[in-house]
């Protein structure tokens, strides 16, 4: 059995890789990380990075998740080479169609997110666990959640 994905759920605009405020971003979701884990994961990972906004965001989707994984680097897990898999999506929840399916997160986490989501300009939510294989959804405009 495979240990529990690290997840973070915060009210906090991201930072892209370029942002002069980097170091503090990363050193405090290092902090936010490292208390939901004792030991680095080992083997091949997963990264979500998902960011939840009202208004405009001036950040890229493939800028979003490189300053999360960089400050993971020697907490979440050995080496950022070990995730294989990395989805990163920027959701206006003003305007983009989504639906949330909780498949194994912890409730309270489930609905502290979705609380955030209903108040809060900005969430990022994230999350790294071990990865179990592929199921690619091929050649479909439906956004659909990759499985692991």
């Amino acid at each position: 059995m495979s240990a529990s994905p690290v997840i973070i759920v915060t009210p906090k605009k991201p930072l892209s890789y370029n942002s002069q405020r980097k170091l503090r971003y990363q050193a405090f979701l290092a902090n936010e990380a490292g208390a939901s884990i004792t030991t680095p994961m080992t083997g091949q990972l997963y990264s979500k990075a998902y960011y939840f906004y009202r208004g405009k965001s001036d950040i890229d989707a493939d800028n979003l998740s490189k300053p999360i994984l960089d400050a993971f680097k020697g907490v979440v897990f050995r080496d950022d080479a070990q995730v294989v898999l990395r989805v990163a999506a920027k959701i206006s929840v003003e305007t983009d169609t989504f639906e949330l399916i909780q498949d194994g997160m912890p409730p309270a986490l489930y609905q502290s997110l979705v609380d955030l989501i209903a108040v809060q300009q900005h969430i990022l939510y994230i999350e790294v666990g071990a990865l179990d294989g592929f199921r690619l959804n091929l050649g479909s405009e439906r956004m659909e959640e990759l499985s692991w």
